[in-house]
C-alpha cells in the first residue's frame, strides 16, 4: 500500500501539495464557519432573558407543585413587618399575606426583601411564589428572576469587602450558576447579569452555618457583607434573601444584617387557617374531626403547636390522606391524639417516620425499590450531608454541601481516599486489559519500547486520577451557535495535536511526503471531530438538565471522543503495521483518551463500588435513578445541578436513624489529610 501511494504522488512537490491541500481546508471550514456565524447571530441580552425567564418558570411550577405535596392549594400565609436597627429599605408597609407578596417586593425602594420565619413556616414557598409572580407580569426590560441555593455560593473570606469587589463577586457567582445550572453560555450570562437583567434570590441563608446563633465573622455574616456592597449603578442592586428567624435574629443582634431591605417574618399557621387548609385538602373532612377539634379547643396545645406550618400540614395530610389499592385509608388521623404523641416534637417524628413509606409506596409497585430500602439509602445520604454541616469540612478548598445531593460531587461520601484509589485502580485494570493484546500482536524487539509507552500512558492518567480532586464533567454540543473564534480554536486544538502525533508515529517508516499527509489526515479527522462538537448553547437550549444525566453526558462525551481518537491512529497503526495492530492500539487509545476526558464518571463509579465494601451500608447501582424516583414521589427536590432533602427536618430526622452509617462508613478522619490541598 505504501508503494502504491508513492507511486500516486509521482513528482509533485509534496510540501507545495501538503500547503496547497491545508490551504483548500482551511478554506472550506472558513467558508461554512461564516455561514454558520451569520446564521447563528449572538443574541441580545433582552431575548435571551426572555427564554431564561420561561425556563425558570417552567422549573419553579414544578418546584412549587412538589413543595404542595402535589396539590395547587396553598395557605396564604400572612407576615410581618420586622425592621431592622437602621438601613430599612423605603416603602415598607407594616404587614402583607402571600397573595400579596409581588405587590409588597414592587413598592420596595431599593427592591431588597428577606424572608424569614420558622423552620418549615413556607420561606420558600412565599420566595417561588414571588418569582412566578414576577415571570408573570416581567416587562421586557424587568430583570429575570433566579433562585440560587445559598450553599453554592462560592466564599472567598475577608474581612472588609468594598462595593466593587463584592459586586465582582456577586456577578462571578450569578454567571457561574446560569452556565452551570441552566446552560447559557459564558457570553451570554455575562451580558444579562451587566445589563442587570437577573434578579437573585438566595433560598437559604441560615444553610451556611451549622450553628443556630451565626454571628458576623461567620460564613453568613461574610456573605450579607458581600450582599450589602453589592450595587446596580449609583444604588443598591435588588436582592432577595431568605433566611431562618433564629439565625438571622442573631446575625442582627452581632450587628450584620442586609442594608436597605425590608424584612419580613411569616406568621405561624393559626388554628383556623389550618382547619380550613384540611378541610379543603382531605377527601373526606369527617376524618379528622378529633384532630379539628383538638386544635380548636386549645389553640396553644401539642396538636396546634405541632401543625403550626405548612409542610406540618403537608406531612399530616400526606400519612393520613393514603389509601390502598381498593380506596380504603391506611390509617386514622384520630393516631395523633394518641399517647404515643404527646408532645408536638413527638408528632413531628411520628409523622416524619410514616411519610416516606406513604410517599413512596406508589412508585413500589413500578420500581425495583421497596420503601425500608429507600429509607436506608436516603438516611446514609442524609448522614453524609448532616456530618459536613456539622463539622463544615473541607476537600481541596471547597467546603463539603450540608444540603446538596450532587452527583458528581458525592465522592467525599465514601471517605477523602479511598474513592481515587478506586479510581486509579479502575485505571490501571484498565492499561493490563490493553497491555496483553498489545504485547501479542507486537514483535519480541518491540515489546520493551511498547512497555513503556504504555506505562507512560496510563501512569499519566492513574496520577490524574489520584490527584484531580475535583474532575468536572463533560457534555457534547452538536451543532448549537457557531461563532469564527469558537470554531477556529477548537479546529486547532483537536487537529494539531492528533497531525503531531500522527506525523510522528510514521516517521521512520515513510518519505517526508507521506509523513505530511498522515498528518494532514489526522488533523482533518481530529479537527472535524472539533468542529462538531464545539458548537455552544444557544438560546434555545436554555433550561435545567435533570441532575442525573450529567454523570451519563460524562460518559457518553468521554467514549465519543476516546471512540475517534482510537478510530483515527488505529486506521494509520493499521495501514503502516496491519489491521491486528492497528485494532489493538485503537482499543488502547480510546481506554486512555476516556480515562483522561471522562474522569468524572470513573469517579462516581469508584463511589458506589466503595459504598459497597468494606460497608454493608451501599447506595444502588443506579443512584442517579433512584433519585430521580425519589424526586417523583416528592421526597427530594431539584437544586441547580443537584437534589436535596424535601425540607431539612426530613433531613435530620434520617441522619439521627442512621447510626449503623455513621460508625462504619467513614473510617478516614475528618479533617483531609494535608494532600487535599
Amino acid at each position: 500500500m505504501i508503494e502504491t501511494l508513492r507511486s500516486m504522488i509521482g513528482d509533485i512537490d509534496p510540501a507545495s501539495a501538503s500547503l496547497a491541500f491545508i490551504g483548500i481546508v482551511l478554506a472550506a471550514i472558513g467558508l461554512e464557519v461564516a455561514r454558520r456565524a451569520l446564521r447563528w447571530q449572538q443574541t441580545v441580552p433582552p431575548d435571551v432573558a426572555e427564554r431564561l425567564a420561561v425556563a425558570i418558570g417552567q422549573a419553579e411550577r414544578g418546584a412549587r407543585q412538589q413543595l404542595l405535596g402535589g396539590h395547587d392549594r396553598v395557605i396564604d400565609v400572612q407576615f410581618d413587618l420586622q425592621p431592622a436597627p437602621t438601613h430599612n429599605a423605603a416603602g415598607a408597609i407594616s404587614q402583607g399575606r402571600l397573595r400579596e407578596i409581588a405587590a409588597y417586593y414592587q413598592r420596595l425602594r431599593p427592591r431588597r426583601l428577606v424572608i424569614t420565619g420558622a423552620s418549615g413556616a413556607g420561606k420558600t414557598v412565599l420566595a417561588i411564589e414571588l418569582i412566578l409572580s414576577l415571570i408573570e407580569s416581567r416587562g421586557k426590560d424587568d430583570p429575570v428572576p433566579v433562585r440560587l441555593p445559598a450553599t453554592i455560593l462560592n466564599l472567598d473570606f475577608k474581612d472588609d469587602v468594598d462595593p466593587m469587589a463584592a459586586t465582582q463577586q456577586m456577578e462571578r457567582w450569578l454567571v457561574d450558576h446560569l452556565v452551570r445550572t441552566y446552560r447559557l453560555n459564558r457570553k451570554s450570562a455575562w451580558a444579562l447579569v451587566k445589563a442587570g437583567l437577573v434578579l437573585p434570590v438566595i433560598d437559604g441563608l441560615d444553610e451556611l452555618d451549622a450553628t443556630d446563633t451565626p454571628g458576623y465573622a461567620s460564613r453568613a455574616g461574610h456573605v450579607l457583607r458581600v450582599f450589602n456592597g453589592y450595587q446596580r449603578l449609583r444604588s443598591k442592586a435588588e436582592l432577595i434573601v431568605t433566611c431562618s428567624s433564629r439565625q438571622y435574629s442573631a446575625l442582627i443582634a452581632d450587628y450584620a444584617w442586609l442594608e436597605d431591605a425590608a424584612r419580613v417574618e411569616i406568621r405561624p399557621v393559626s388554628a383556623a387557617m389550618a382547619r380550613a387548609f384540611i378541610v379543603a385538602r382531605a377527601v373526606d373532612a369527617d376524618r379528622w374531626n378529633a384532630v379539628l377539634d383538638g386544635m380548636k379547643r386549645n389553640r396553644r396545645g401539642r396538636l396546634a403547636l405541632a401543625l403550626d406550618t405548612p409542610w406540618r400540614l403537608t406531612l399530616a395530610l400526606t400519612v393520613y390522606e393514603e389509601r390502598d389499592s381498593d380506596g380504603k385509608f391506611l390509617r386514622n388521623p384520630g393516631a395523633l391524639n394518641g399517647p404515643a404523641t404527646d408532645t408536638p416534637e413527638a408528632i413531628r417524628d411520628h409523622l416524619l417516620g410514616l411519610f416516606i413509606p406513604a410517599a413512596f409506596r406508589p412508585y413500589a409497585t413500578r420500581q425495583p425499590y421497596e420503601s425500608a430500602q429507600a429509607q436506608a439509602w436516603l438516611a446514609v445520604l442524609a448522614s453524609y450531608l448532616d456530618r459536613n454541616a456539622a463539622t463544615g469540612r473541607q476537600v481541596g478548598g471547597r467546603v463539603l454541601s450540608g444540603t446538596d445531593i450532587v452527583l458528581q460531587e458525592l465522592w467525599p461520601l465514601a471517605g477523602f481516599r479511598r474513592p481515587r484509589m478506586v479510581h486509579t485502580v479502575i485505571a490501571l485494570l484498565a492499561a493490563v486489559l490493553v497491555t496483553v493484546p498489545i504485547v501479542i500482536a507486537e514483535t519480541v524487539s518491540r515489546v520493551p519500547g511498547v512497555l513503556t509507552a504504555i506505562v507512560a500512558c496510563f501512569a499519566a492518567v492513574m496520577a490524574y486520577a489520584a490527584w484531580s480532586t475535583w474532575p468536572q464533567p463533560h457534555r457534547l454540543v452538536f451543532g448549537g451557535r457557531r461563532t469564527l473564534k469558537s470554531d477556529f480554536r477548537a479546529v486547532l486544538n483537536y487537529g494539531s495535536w492528533a497531525g503531531l502525533a500522527g506525523a510522528w508515529m510514521v516517521k521512520n517508516r515513510t518519505g517526508a511526503a507521506l509523513q505530511i499527509l498522515t498528518g494532514i489526515a489526522c488533523f482533518i479527522m481530529m479537527g472535524s471531530v472539533g468542529f462538531i462538537t464545539s458548537g455552544q448553547t444557544t438560546s434555545r437550549d436554555i433550561g435545567t438538565p435533570r441532575p442525573e444525566s450529567i454523570i451519563r453526558n460524562d460518559f457518553v462525551f468521554g467514549i465519543t471522543f476516546g471512540m475517534m481518537v482510537g478510530l483515527t491512529f488505529g486506521l494509520i497503526f493499521g495501514v503502516y503495521r496491519g489491521m491486528a495492530v492497528g485494532l489493538t492500539y485503537g482499543i488502547f487509545l480510546s481506554l486512555t483518551t476516556i480515562f483522561i476526558f471522562c474522569a468524572a464518571g470513573p469517579r462516581y463509579v469508584a463511589l458506589l463500588l466503595c459504598t459497597r465494601w468494606p460497608s454493608r451500608n451501599s447506595l444502588p447501582w443506579r443512584l442517579g435513578r433512584f433519585l430521580a424516583v425519589c424526586h417523583q414521589a416528592g421526597l427530594i427536590r431539584i437544586a441547580g445541578r443537584g437534589y436535596q432533602f424535601r425540607h431539612r427536618e426530613l433531613q435530620d430526622y434520617l441522619a439521627r436513624h442512621a447510626t449503623s452509617w455513621s460508625s462504619r462508613s467513614s473510617p478516614e478522619p475528618e479533617t483531609p489529610p494535608c494532600g487535599d490541598r
